[in-house]
C-alpha cells in the first residue's frame, strides 16, 4: 500500500504506524513547493 501526505515540516511518528498498518511506500510533501507535489502524484 502507498500513501502520499502532504503538509507538515516533520513526520515524527507517523511513518513507524503507517507500516505497522501495512504502508510499504510513504511519500512526504511539505506542501511549501507545488513542483514537489506534481512529482509526487505522478
Amino acid at each position: 500500500m502507498s500513501v502520499l501526505i502532504v503538509g507538515g515540516d516533520h513526520l515524527g511518528s507517523i511513518p513507524k504506524k503507517l507500516k505497522k498498518i501495512g504502508v510499504d511506500d510513504i511519500r512526504h510533501g511539505n506542501g511549501r513547493n507545488r513542483n514537489v507535489i506534481k512529482e509526487e502524484c505522478r
